[in-house]
Formats: structure tokens, C-alpha cells, sequence
């Protein structure tokens, strides 16, 4: 459809010079969607390896080495995080204003519905 109408502008002439633009536009929209087209041929991990690949060979052979040694052991994976007491009592602080929070407006929706049910 859009080879087409490119087709179309390409013989017909608009007012005030629109014509050229028009044509502009529309050979950019092909471009845009032959890429796109292109694109989508390509697995997402296709697409990421070719943006990861370099990052990753920066980490050097030892960081590999490391991973092989795991892998071996059974002990890969990622190390479990270590988490303070603070950051613990911080935590259970935020869920339990979260947990107020919640049923506050819990409390204020049912007011509201019985309201209307009145």
C-alpha cells in the first residue's frame, strides 16, 4: 500500500509544492518499516548480543574462570545479599506504614459504598 501510494505521488503534482514533501515523508515511512521488518527477523537475544558481547569481554578471563570453578562446585548462581539489622527493622517499618496505609483507605472505600447504599 505504501509503494503504492509512493507510486501515486511520484505522478501526481499537489498545490503549493506539498508534493515533494509528501514524497520525503513517505520514503522515510519505507525505510523506517524495511528496518523494522529487519529487526524483527532477529531474536531479542540476537538484538542484546550484539549490544552485550563488549561489556561483557571486559570482565576478563578470570571472571570466567570463577564462573567455570562454580559450575563445577554446584555453586553458582548469585550471592545471597546480606542484609543489616537496620535494613531489616527499616524494612518491616515500611510494610507495616504500607499495611496502615492500606487499610485506611480500605476503611474510607467502605464508607463510601455504604453510602451510596443508603
Amino acid at each position: 500500500m505504501i509503494a503504492e501510494v509512493e507510486a501515486i505521488l511520484s505522478t501526481t503534482k499537489l498545490p503549493q509544492g506539498r508534493t515533494a514533501r509528501s514524497l520525503e515523508l513517505l520514503r522515510a515511512a519505507l525505510k523506517l518499516n524495511d528496518d523494522l521488518l529487519k529487526e524483527s527477523r532477529m531474536n531479542a537475544a540476537a538484538v542484546l548480543g550484539k549490544k552485550g558481547g563488549a561489556s561483557i569481554a571486559k570482565r576478563g578471563p578470570e571472571y570466567f574462570r570463577e564462573l567455570a570453578a562454580k559450575r563445577k562446585t554446584k555453586a553458582g548462581g548469585r550471592p545471597r545479599k546480606i542484609i543489616s539489622e537496620s535494613a531489616k527493622n527499616e524494612s518491616s517499618e515500611l510494610t507495616s506504614m504500607f499495611v496502615k496505609a492500606l487499610n485506611a483507605n480500605v476503611l474510607v472505600s467502605e464508607k463510601k459504598h455504604a453510602k451510596k447504599q443508603r
